[in-house]
């Protein structure tokens, strides 16, 4: 096995706050991005989902709000037409 290399950029306040997360694992940096990379070639996928943060539709929020201000409004029925 060839050892070889790697540069990366990223925020600094970001690596430090990793860094100390993996001194608290026992773990060094380059022996987490080692098993990252491994669980990469495993999986042949990134090792973890990557999600887009869910939103409610625009419908969806208008009939919330509604909602919250029928019920801030004392209103015992919500017309969900809209």
């Amino acid at each position: 096995m060839t050892i070889t290399n790697i540069n990366i950029r990223t925020d600094s306040e970001l690596k430090g706050k990793a860094q100390s997360i993996l001194i608290d694992l026992g773990l060094d940096m380059s022996t987490a991005i080692n098993i990252y990379l491994r669980q990469i070639v495993y999986k042949e996928s990134i090792p973890f989902s990557i999600d887009r943060e869910l939103r409610p539709s625009s419908t969806t929020e208008r009939r919330l709000c509604v909602g919250v201000c029928a019920i801030k409004s004392g209103c015992q029925t919500i017309s969900m037409r809209l």
